[in-house]
């Protein structure tokens, strides 16, 4: 197990994330070369920093893009399932919050269609579906089966989804022996589930002024990670990228929240996106939610492009 330090050691080599960025799109894209010639400078590599994160606790052999690019199972998208669907099942979260989230997965996903899902009758979702659920042993609280949501949801994909990810604001398990989920995707079906209640400090029992904004750019993240698992991404092994594994709301909320150039080009393969429009949107997207660092950093990465262009 690996301490918290001051200097985290790196998870993988300089010769292995060089190795992980290897691979041709099928069409030449200036700026995810740039992304990835200057990789090193512009992106952090992935450290552990403390001995219950993610990757010191799962064992993760990393997904190169040559390795995606090969993949034989990964769901592609088509003209008929072309459509990100967000199925919200939850009353308590308003039209304020919807609209973030929508706004945030289109910019994140620029290239796709992103539609808004509710159920046709209001009220507990949870319930009506008869979803397994028990007390949390260590909040007291109740929890629901993910698996079981993801099962219950697969009869309600419309034809032209490319995925659906149900939205919820309670709290989730995926197997008996497991205390707790933020999220969980089914690939095969297309379908996936997160909750953001644990992104809420107050259920960790956190008193501070920068509540919404944490809450808001936990759950946006918790919710493009999801989705990114469905388009057949893997974990990151490589660099700081929100496709990362998260453990715990502390290393949730301190991890970066763009993707590095490994799971850029992925979804640059995936989808077909301008990537320097989608760069753009995202920037914007981010300027009218308040997530200021990521601002900056697109701001940054543009720029430092822009005048290697001259």
């Amino acid at each position: 197990m690996v301490e918290s330090t001051k200097k985290a050691k790196e998870f993988c080599s300089l010769d292995q994330r060089k190795s992980a960025l290897e691979g041709e799109l099928p069409k030449k894209d200036y700026l995810i070369d740039f992304m990835c010639q200057n990789a090193e400078t512009l992106f952090q590599p992935k450290t552990i920093k403390k001995s219950d994160d993610w990757l010191a606790c799962h064992e993760e052999k990393g997904q190169t893009f040559q390795g995606f690019k090969d993949s034989k199972t990964r769901n592609k998208t088509s003209k008929e399932r072309n459509t990100i669907y967000l199925y919200i099942v939850d009353e308590m979260i308003d039209d304020d919050f919807k609209q973030m989230l929508l706004a945030y997965c289109k910019a994140f996903y620029h290239g796709m269609q992103v539609n808004l899902m509710e159920p046709k009758i209001q009220g507990d979702f949870m319930g009506r579906h008869q979803i397994p659920s028990r007390i949390n042993q260590y909040t007291g609280m109740i929890q629901y089966d993910a698996g079981a949501i993801l099962t219950k949801t697969i009869p309600m994909i419309p034809k032209s989804a490319y995925c659906m990810l149900t939205v919820t604001l309670q709290d989730l398990y995926p197997r008996p022996s497991w205390n707790f989920v933020f999220g969980l995707a089914n690939l095969q079906e297309r379908t996936g589930v997160f909750s953001f209640v644990r992104y809420d400090p107050l259920f960790q029992g956190i008193e501070t002024p920068d509540r919404d904004k944490i809450l808001k750019r936990n759950a946006c993240g918790v919710m493009v990670h999801e989705i990114g698992h469905m388009f057949g991404i893997k974990h990151c092994t490589y660099y700081e990228c929100t496709m990362n594994g998260s453990n715990s709301y502390e290393e949730s909320t301190r991890a970066i929240r763009f993707l590095c150039p490994v799971c850029t080009k992925k979804l640059k393969l995936a989808i077909g996106f301008d990537t320097k429009e989608r760069l753009v949107k995202l920037k914007e997207a981010c300027e009218i939610i308040g997530f200021s660092e990521n601002v900056e950093f697109y701001n940054n990465l543009l720029l430092q492009f822009e005048s290697k262009q001259v």
